[in-house]
């Protein structure tokens, strides 16, 4: 654990700056979301495995504060609390001094962490808000144009935050531009890089269609198109604007998910994943996830020093325990001693999720880590094998929009015929299965597999490059389980439509693909854009 100092906010300020975000500290208090008993909301809200607590500080110039101080999950060295108090703070975004400040300048990882402390909060206790900002033609009359909005914004039955023309905070809430009237276009035009500059979100244009605003929209959105982005026209029945508008929000707390989180990976990616590199920059820039490099050393000094816990592990694989051959029976002490190891790991680095070069454990400690993962999956934390960066990457993403990590694994066999494709692997997220088996590791005969049944329906099958350059998102149908014994333990048999056979035979991005339960690909498709 580290303790950094973070920022110190004058309790009688209006407003906390974090970064492009506001915060009215008003609201805050009045929401009991800054207050005496949440001052230490290291448990009530976790951000994956990043923590955050506040703390109330000395008064700086006589007036009450509250400081930031505990940051767990960062490799910064952190700051003396006292240097604050003396008046050493400066422009960091979060506070009001102006005479530079070099304390704070290598502070910028925990200003994401605990920026995304207070998204949690807010989502958390409101969940994504809805901000309409407007664009109007001063030709038009304003009362009139005023009292329609009003008509019109009632009649969808939606919560949201009226912005009118003042754009400052655009972006912090899934923002729509109510474009109310025609001959808007050129002043979209000219607030266009204002928007740039404070969002990266999808431009969301909505229109009632009275006053040629379905119109103006439209050559607005054309214009988008022209420079290489990204908008969407709301328009319709007040039915089909609030149905879309709750897809949008689903995407906008996923994009929320992703954002500032850290994964792990545990030793190199395997040595046969030869087209599964990563561009780490591209990924950070994209969807906000770090990624952290940690040794294999760690992982096995963290599991040296750990003893078998014999009865916890037979209680954490349950019923499945009975009737185990004694070769697998032996292994589960040592599977479960890797499962604490690295949820230290993941506690320690502040991780969302996490990757590690399992094959190596064959041979370092004689077991395999197929039980860790699926119980890591389960309890919120993305694990996957072989060091498969872009594989963890889809998980997280997975994760983000279905609340699930997704079954990590090979396509075994393709009929291009019927698009029947069997995908395996020797481990499962626990929380995706009706119920599970113990066996052996398949291709070493030794350890801890997982055999788990995953229940039939609708599924999709999901891929990302590691540079994000190209994905693939494909619904389907989990016909059945199978257990033959020739393939990795889990073994479901899933069908999609025949033209995908061509995707796995001529242009699969890797080996390795992600099923996730349910049919969510616009969903996917629509956060990755």
């Amino acid at each position: 654990m580290l303790t950094c100092l973070f920022a110190v906010v004058p309790s009688n300020a209006d407003i906390v700056i974090a970064g492009q975000l506001e915060f009215h500290l008003l609201e805050l208090v009045e929401e009991s979301l800054l207050c005496a008993e949440n001052l230490n909301v290291v448990e009530q809200y976790l951000l994956g495995y990043d923590r955050a607590a506040l703390f109330p500080a000395v008064p700086f110039e006589g007036v009450p504060t509250v400081v930031i101080t505990e940051v767990i999950g960062t490799d910064l060295e952190g700051g003396d609390p006292a240097d604050c108090a003396a008046g050493k703070q400066g422009n960091c975004g979060c506070c009001y001094r102006d005479d530079g400040c070099e304390l704070w300048k290598s502070h910028c990882e925990v200003f994401l962490i605990v920026t995304k402390l207070i998204n949690t909060i807010f989502t958390d206790k409101y969940g994504v808000m809805v901000s309409i900002f407007t664009l109007t033609s001063p030709l038009h009359d304003k009362a009139a144009v005023d009292a329609a909005t009003r008509e019109f914004l009632e009649s969808l039955g939606i919560e949201y935050s009226f912005k009118g023309d003042d754009f400052s905070d655009y972006g912090y809430d899934l923002s729509l531009i109510f474009v109310r009237t025609g001959g808007t276009e050129g002043l979209f035009e000219e607030l266009l890089p204002t928007l740039q500059g404070l969002s990266r979100q999808t431009i969301l244009l909505l229109t009632s269609g009275k006053s040629n605003s379905l119109a103006a929209s439209m050559e607005i959105l054309s214009y988008l198109r022209q420079e290489g982005l990204r908008g969407e026209i709301l328009h319709g029945s007040p039915a089909y604007i609030r149905s879309r508008l709750e897809s949008l929000e689903v995407i906008e707390e996923a994009r929320r998910f992703l954002a500032y989180t850290t994964l792990g990976v545990i030793g190199k990616p395997s040595d046969w994943l030869i087209a599964s590199g990563v561009d780490e920059e591209v990924v950070f820039d994209r969807l906000g996830i770090n990624l952290q490099h940690i040794p294999m050393e760690e992982l096995l000094e963290e599991y040296s020093s750990l003893q078998d816990e014999i009865q916890e592990s037979r209680e954490a694989v349950g019923e499945a325990y009975t009737g185990q051959p004694t070769k697998v029976k032996e292994a589960i002490p040592g599977a479960y001693r890797i499962y604490k190891a690295l949820k230290i790991l993941a506690s320690d680095y502040g991780l969302s999720g996490l990757t590690i070069r399992c094959f190596d454990l064959l041979t370092s400690v004689h077991n395999t880590g197929c039980l860790a993962l699926a119980r890591l999956n389960s309890e919120g934390i993305v694990a996957g094998c072989e060091g498969d960066i872009p594989a963890m990457i889809s998980m997280m993403v997975g994760r983000a929009v279905t609340g699930y990590s997704g079954f990590q694994a090979n396509p075994s066999s393709i009929d291009p015929e019927s698009g029947e494709i069997v995908f395996a692997h020797c481990t499962v997220p626990l929380d995706m299965v009706s119920s599970f088996g113990l066996d052996t590791h398949f291709e070493s005969g030794i350890g801890v597999g997982i055999r788990g049944h995953i229940p039939s329906g609708p599924v999709t099958v999901f891929k990302v490059s590691g540079d994000l350059s190209r994905h693939f998102v494909c619904e389907g149908e989990l016909l059945r389980c199978e257990a033959k014994p020739d393939l990795c333990r889990t073994q479901v048999v899933v069908k999609l439509p025949a033209s995908a056979a061509e995707y796995f035979l001529k242009e699969p991005i890797g080996n390795h693909h992600i099923i996730l339960p349910g049919h969510v690909a616009a969903e996917l498709e629509a956060l990755l854009a």
